[in-house]
């Protein structure tokens, strides 16, 4: 057999460690990260991360060079499952070498989002190593804060992410640029552990960026709609995001409120015709959408159960 050919075989599968403990340690020996996927039986999304992601040649090649990867199979009790606090399946850590929880993935992965995910999480917690003690030093500066807020919102950490941009925007006097920031702060609010105290945050932000430019109306109503749905007021949200996608429909988040549409018709108003056609609107009108996956997979489930 040719060093080649030995190589590609080598290279047909995921280096798969079962034992966390034992991947951690192989990990100090050379400073590499660990990859943590816990999955399980019972469970359509681990399973397709298996069929699609990790039979993936490019995410293959790319994670047995960079990584040590354990995958921990969870049929009962796990002690390493529960030393992560997993809550659901499936769900994907990366971890530093000395056991630093660096990023936290649940759901579905496919192989793009899994391959870059892991590698702009690494990149942002290295650059964050050097550029937090600077910001210690210059905890209001804009163009330290806006740096940080696109390394904490590769690592998922959206709280502070969202208080960054609101630094930056609190330095920033063009009302325009200043809602545009705000908006982003809107967009990591989205992800934040819901209370009321998020809620009114959300909303006065949502009020601020409207107010700052009106051509941001359609991301203010989204946000007002976003409100509704965590307050429980499925009428409420299908008002306002019907208003998005009728009166803004190029606005950022006009597909999103197609799908979340889709979902209140279905689930609050037992509509699956509106929905249906919410989502074909959406798969229509907004083919290259973030959320086009998203949108197939409900209207293939709706069809499958009308």
């Amino acid at each position: 057999m040719s060093f080649a050919v030995a190589f590609l075989l080598s290279q047909a599968a995921i280096d798969w460690k079962t034992d966390y403990a034992a991947a951690l340690e192989a990990a100090r020996k050379d400073g590499r990260y660990v990859v943590v996927f816990f999955g399980g039986p019972d469970c359509p999304p681990c399973a397709r991360m298996k069929e699609t992601t990790f039979k993936d040649a490019g995410v293959i090649a790319a994670v047995n060079k960079a990584y040590v990867n354990a995958a921990i199979h969870l049929d009962g009790p796990n002690e390493t499952a529960n030393q992560f606090g997993i809550q659901v399946i499936p769900t994907t850590f990366l971890v530093a070498s000395d056991g630093t929880r660096v990023r936290k993935w649940e759901g579905y992965l496919g192989p793009e989002d899994y391959r870059k995910g892991l590698e702009a999480a690494v990149a942002a917690f290295e650059k964050l190593k050097v550029l937090e003690p600077k910001l210690k030093l210059d905890p209001d500066s804009p163009e330290l804060n806006a740096e940080a807020a696109g390394h904490y919102a590769a690592l998922g950490r959206s709280r502070a992410a969202a208080d960054a941009l609101k630094r930056v925007a609190a330095r920033t006097d063009d009302p325009k640029a200043r809602a545009k920031l705000l908006v982003r702060v809107l967009g990591q609010l989205y992800s934040v552990e819901v209370d009321e105290a998020l809620n009114d945050e959300i909303l006065a932000t949502a009020a601020e960026a409207e107010k700052g430019d009106p051509a941001q109306r359609g991301e203010a109503l989204a946000a007002r709609a976003q409100v509704a749905m965590n307050r429980e007021k499925p009428d409420d949200a299908i008002k306002l995001f019907e208003e998005v996608v009728e009166r803004h429909p190029t606005c950022d988040k006009a597909a999103v409120s197609l799908l979340w549409l889709a979902d209140l018709y279905h689930h609050a108003q037992k509509n699956n015709a509106k929905a249906q056609k919410a989502l074909e609107r959406l798969l229509e009108k907004y083919p290259k959408s973030d959320v086009v996956d998203d949108a197939r997979a409900m209207l293939e489930h709706l069809k499958e159960h009308p």
